[in-house]
């Protein structure tokens, strides 16, 4: 097993930074889309989609 080191990474940090910081889901609960209420519950859906034994 090799060691993990933490380092910046341009690339990641360029496309992270290309995000919006702020959104507005109004739109969203209009359509009747459900909302994730933690990220638990996002990996969770996640992993009930594409965990190990799926596909």
């Amino acid at each position: 097993m090799g060691t993990i080191t933490e380092a910046p990474d341009p690339a990641v940090e360029a496309i992270v930074a290309s995000w919006p910081c702020h959104w507005d889901a109004e739109q969203a609960r209009r359509l009747g889309l459900p909302a994730d209420r933690s990220v638990d519950e996002v990996v969770a859906h996640y992993l009930e989609d594409f965990g190990p034994g799926r596909g």
